[in-house]
């Protein structure tokens, strides 16, 4: 994975699995806290910040849960712990919620940190939507995982500049049901008839001992080919042991 030498960042995202083998990836890594309640309970964000410092967090924030006013005192209280910000819509949107963009647009007003945000490169009206948020203040993109055939074009759609990062999700499933995950995560059903995901299906239905490290590592080293990646975002979600072989490779070769 020599051609991943040239990644600025590698991010993994939190969880309850991630947090009991931190300490064997966390010399090559930034983390990133989600914003999900159900998962992340305070246990587990208080063993977040206990485990990382403030230049390797990346902590999420939903702008449905806010409004101004109080985005704008939580980023000024955070600020203090914090240097990497993660805007997402989220999914409890209300009538009082912000937008992603004027989440965005708060977060630059209060703070002199990073601003990031998300996309779906599976989804074509993605590109009109990073569009906004990179107009709106992001500094950058943390991708789902590019699963389907015409991920990797519309990636390339995304606005390209020096000042922009682009981190592209990688999934690691084990299973087949694994990878049908990614598919109801993504609110993307006919993704199910799309050629390359297809493909993807095959390899995890037709073998008896299912290589799920083989899978991830394809998928990584398509991503390190390709100029318009700075980095990976890991989502191991249980697969930590297919993580840290990975993150192996990468540390040892780059």
């Amino acid at each position: 994975l020599t051609s991943a030498a040239h990644w600025t960042f590698q991010t993994v995202e939190w969880s309850r699995k991630v947090a009991s083998v931190h300490h064997e990836i966390q010399h090559h890594s930034h983390f990133v806290l989600p914003s999900l309640p159900d998962v992340i309970t305070p246990p587990l964000q208080e063993a977040y910040f206990g485990a990382t410092n403030t230049t390797t967090r990346i902590v999420t924030v939903a702008a449905c849960q806010h409004t101004r006013a109080t985005l704008e005192q939580w980023i000024h209280d955070q600020s203090k712990e914090t240097e990497t910000f993660l805007v997402v819509g989220g999914n409890d949107k209300n009538s009082t919620s912000l937008s992603t963009t004027e989440a965005i647009q708060t977060a630059k007003r209060a703070t002199s940190h990073n601003i990031w945000a998300v996309a779906n490169p599976n989804d074509k009206t993605s590109i009109g939507r990073v569009h906004e948020k990179l107009q709106a203040g992001a500094t950058g993109i943390i991708t789902q995982p590019l699963l389907s055939s015409r991920a990797m074009d519309i990636l390339h759609e995304y606005p390209r500049h020096s000042d922009i990062t682009y981190l592209c999700g990688l999934a690691m499933p084990q299973t087949q049901n694994g990878l049908y995950f990614w598919l109801t995560l993504l609110e993307q059903p006919e993704l199910e008839h799309d050629s390359l995901f297809q493909h993807h299906v095959d390899y995890f239905s037709s073998r008896e001992h299912i290589d799920s490290l083989a899978w991830s590592r394809r998928q990584l080293e398509t991503l390190a080919t390709d100029a318009n990646v700075d980095g990976i975002h890991c989502m191991p979600v249980h697969n930590t042991q297919d993580l840290l072989l990975l993150l192996g490779d990468i540390s040892t070769k780059d």
